[in-house]
């Protein structure tokens, strides 16, 4: 019997134990996909911001001078290029998918074009050339810097989507351990413990 109740123990301490780790580690996986997506999200919205400041800029005039808020443009790139640079860091470290890394080198083709035309504008605000190469290639560029980012977006909810399930088959298979480890107990430690507490009753 007490050999019974040391092996429930540790079968106890086991399932607690792993159970703890894998839900930590799932929790902490699910909290970094929630965050790549997002920020694969926004990395659209900044491109279209930086093509809204472009065609505007192209639009409106002063004089002589397109407007064009470098400030504004600034930031944005600066965003741009911060939130691509964790994108890129969580690919080479959380992921091994060779369908996201043909995606993700065929989207930086697109980054660094309108980023490299972004900045040349920021660093020479007076120089019409530069500006309208700026805008041309954020026109050439936009679209299918979108597509392969969409692409990417839509990857990684897939990849999170098959974890999760994969999680929710180890819970099922803690559930039905847990389930077996209770049986074992009930059958083999209480009610021969009860039996026995019983019989020396009735003596």
């Amino acid at each position: 019997m007490k050999k019974k109740i040391i092996l429930a123990c540790i079968v106890f301490v086991l399932i607690t134990v792993s159970s703890q780790i894998i839900f930590h580690l799932d929790i902490k996986r699910q909290a970094y996909d929630a965050e790549l997506i997002n920020i694969s999200g926004k990395q659209s919205m900044y491109s279209q911001k930086i093509t809204k400041i472009a065609l505007y800029a192209n639009e409106v005039k002063d004089l002589y001078r397109y407007y064009i808020d470098l400030n504004e443009l600034s930031n944005l790139i600066d965003d741009f290029s911060h939130d691509n640079y964790y994108i890129k860091n969580i690919n080479n470290t959380k992921y091994n998918d060779p369908e996201i890394d043909v995606l993700f080198k065929k989207n930086q083709i697109y980054f660094k074009k309108i980023v490299n035309a972004a900045n040349e504008t920021i660093d020479n605000p007076d120089n019409q050339e530069i500006f309208e190469k700026f805008v041309a290639t954020v026109k050439d560029n936009e679209n299918d810097f979108l597509i392969t980012m969409d692409a990417l977006v839509n990857k990684y909810q897939k990849i999170s989507e098959r974890k999760i399930a994969g999680f929710q088959k180890i819970l099922l298979i803690y559930g039905i351990v847990s389930f077996l480890f209770l049986a074992f107990v009930i059958f083999y430690i209480l009610i021969p413990a009860y039996k026995r507490k019983k019989g020396k009753i009735f003596k």
